[in-house]
């Protein structure tokens, strides 16, 4: 009797682990078809707003708010990413930041050698920016077109990151200063709808003699940093920070001014 109720049990455990796999691949196949609907639903979004060609590199579902979100980049420049997501719960249309993330990348290009230039040496910085004016998608202007007919519907933030002493010393905080000065003269003779400036000012003892360049590479700094790599144990060495607000950018007239603005 044991021995035929424990024969019964093994078959019908057979059978439940088989029906789990039918039905997991059932299941497999059904987001399979589903993924690659999207992606090519995705794709001639992407083609027909932007009038370019597109690949998808990633995807995934995010189950919680039903939203499928893929990662994307043209075909010309496959190292250059952003992401196409559908609505989810909101609804079937896409939302993409391309435009946001190319504008981005061409705005860091030109405004490099400019901050260069006007602190007398490389520095380690990155650009935000977004604009309000209207444009034809399929023929998207540079950043530098975009200025010319869009400054006033458009801003720039810059966040500059300094590894040396530049408050404590007076001659080099005089530089220092006068340097952030000219740049936000530069920025207001662009006509921008507002712009801001932060700069973070880190421990020099500390970071001498480190590679800065690299630990900026592999800390993913100007994000939040990755899971090898915790980029707190350096930005916790923050010594001093100046920061020229959307509200303060037309409002500083001198240095005076802006000496006000340093923290630390």
């Amino acid at each position: 009797m044991y021995r035929r109720r424990l024969l019964r049990f093994g078959v019908i455990l057979i059978l439940v682990i088989v029906l789990l796999i039918i039905t997991g691949c059932a299941n497999r196949r059904e987001y399979n078809a589903k993924a690659e609907k999207v992606k090519e639903e995705a794709l001639e979004y992407l083609k027909e707003t932007y009038g370019e060609e597109f690949v998808i590199k990633e995807y995934r579902y995010i189950s919680a708010t039903e939203v499928w979100e893929l990662t994307a980049a043209p075909c010309e420049d496959q190292d250059f990413l952003f992401f196409i997501r559908t609505g989810g719960t909101f609804g079937d249309l896409f939302m993409t930041n391309y435009s946001t993330v190319r504008l981005t990348s061409e705005a860091n290009k030109y405004y490099e050698p400019v901050v260069n230039q006007i602190f007398g040496k490389k520095q380690y910085f990155y650009v935000t920016t977004g604009t309000e004016a209207e444009y034809d998608l399929k023929n998207r202007p540079s950043f530098e077109e975009l200025l010319e007919f869009g400054a006033e519907d458009t801003y720039v933030n810059i966040i500059m990151y300094i590894f040396e002493d530049v408050i404590e010393v007076k001659e080099k905080k005089d530089k220092f200063l006068a340097s952030v000065m000219g740049l936000l003269e530069y920025l207001r003779r662009q006509n921008l709808m507002w712009g801001t400036i932060q700069v973070s000012i880190y421990d020099e003892r500390f970071f001498k003699g480190k590679d800065i360049e690299h630990i900026l590479e592999v800390s993913d700094w100007f994000q939040m940093g990755t899971d090898e790599f915790s980029v707190w144990e350096y930005k916790r060495k923050q010594m001093y920070g100046l920061r020229i607000g959307r509200t303060k950018f037309h409002k500083i007239k001198s240095i005076e001014d802006l000496e006000k603005e340093i923290n630390g």
